[in-house]
């Protein structure tokens, strides 16, 4: 009952940063919370008529699974995620979680999965720059920075294999969204029409959920790129490497590498890179002098 009120309250709090300390407070309880049931799982295996929520550990699992781990905040989806792989296990004595999503797929289809990861795949729903509301443009782009955050932790874990993204049971469509996503939104500027009449915070926020989308898609594409998901050269791999390393990839890749701020990163974030990569280049350039001396 705890654990699910103070889910709740996550989903509730959502990516609020006045709220930060509230949500990593949440996320500490939870965390506690999930220890004890992995110490003693005894107390919350067997059902009893007493929980309002959830009976027992099974029926909370499969809660957390189906209503949390595709949710649009990211501190309630991360927990839950967090929570899910810890206490799946402990549902079927012997298993793992992988076991347990394998379970559903078997049972409900690779679509019962997919379909919690796209939001019920609403991202077919595409926004055009010529008809739709700047509100339009952020909410997808929460929905499909969601959607590969999702698809990372489940290929990470091997909860299903890259072939899901080209599935036809699936029902999938990530590649699409994302072809689209690369090509018409991907590079817009604060200086677009859309961005006409609104105030810079609401531009930020749209260039906020934007960045958020990008980050994700270069980290799902270094995860398949890796081999860890797969053979580099394998089919799956080969046809979403094919899919998606298009021109208008490259070009944002390079605008991202040159001109970050011009697609929306934030100026923290770029003065930190930057940082980096001038201490990157010292330590190499005095590893180089120690070298010739």
């Amino acid at each position: 009952e705890i654990m699910h009120h103070n889910i709740a309250s996550l989903r509730l709090i959502g990516d609020d940063e006045d709220n930060i300390g509230i949500g990593e407070k949440i996320s500490s309880v939870l965390l506690g919370l999930s220890r004890v049931i992995i110490r003693k799982p005894a107390l919350v295996t067997k059902p009893s008529k007493s929980r309002r929520e959830h009976p027992d550990l099974a029926h909370f699992v499969t809660w957390l699974f189906e209503s949390n781990v595709g949710r649009h905040e990211a501190r309630c989806r991360t927990d839950a995620m967090v929570m899910f792989s810890c206490l799946a296990p402990l549902v079927a004595p012997g298993s793992s979680s992988k076991d347990w999503v394998h379970a559903k797929i078997q049972k409900d289809g690779l679509k019962s999965v997919t379909s919690i990861f796209e939001s019920d795949f609403s991202l077919r729903d595409m926004p055009e720059l010529t008809s739709s509301s700047l509100d339009d443009l952020t909410f997808w782009f929460t929905k499909l920075s969601t959607a590969l955050d999702c698809y990372i932790w489940a290929l990470e874990e091997h909860y299903i294999t890259i072939a899901a993204l080209n599935s036809k049971d699936a029902g999938s469509v990530l590649i699409t969204a994302i072809q689209k996503f690369v090509v018409d939104l991907a590079i817009i500027t604060k200086d677009h029409s859309i961005f006409d009449d609104h105030t810079p915070s609401e531009i930020e926020r749209v260039q906020r959920c934007k960045c958020s989308v990008i980050r994700n898609l270069f980290a799902l594409l270094n995860l398949v790129l890796s081999g860890k998901v797969g053979h580099p050269n394998s089919p799956a791999v080969a046809h979403v490497r094919a899919s998606l390393l298009s021109a208008p990839f490259f070009k944002l890749l390079v605008m991202c590498t040159v001109s970050p701020r011009s697609i929306g990163f934030p100026t923290d974030i770029v003065a930190a890179t930057k940082k980096t990569q001038t201490s990157s280049s010292s330590q190499s350039s005095q590893s180089s002098s120690s070298s010739s001396s």
